[in-house]
């Protein structure tokens, strides 16, 4: 049996590939609010929850897709009870309005990369007649 995943062109994350396809679905490696400099990005859980969305959105337009396309997130915080509530409201602000929003769980976890306090990873599927 042959591996048919793709990984797209580019660097990889620290996590992995950025993305990788498999029999229709792309799996993102987890998504952090860093800066074009690569550091996190400075501010609240709310500037750094757009800037991991824009992440997702940036390695989904590498092939073609967008977050419309997004069935699954996992979402990863560091300290839960403090920050879901606005976690959630910027989650729902960048969420594309002309689609149902994705599948998703939200755990609470001791530490996250570069000591952040949000991280996401992501499930999208590939558009019917789309060769990828």
């Amino acid at each position: 049996m042959t591996n048919k995943n793709r990984q797209t062109a580019g660097p990889a994350s620290v996590f992995g590939s950025n993305v990788v396809i498999a029999r229709g679905l792309v799996y993102m490696a987890g998504a952090v609010g860093e800066d074009e400099g690569g550091g996190l990005a400075e501010g609240s859980i709310v500037v750094r929850t757009h800037a991991a969305m824009k992440m997702i959105e940036r390695r989904l337009a590498t092939i073609g897709l967008d977050l419309t396309d997004v069935v699954h997130i996992t979402i990863y915080l560091s300290n839960y009870h403090r920050d879901f509530e606005e976690f959630n409201k910027a989650y729902a602000e960048a969420l594309p309005r002309n689609a149902s929003p994705p599948a998703r769980i939200c755990i609470g976890v001791a530490d996250l990369y570069k000591g952040t306090d949000v991280e996401l990873s992501a499930i999208a599927v590939t558009r019917e007649g789309d060769k990828l």
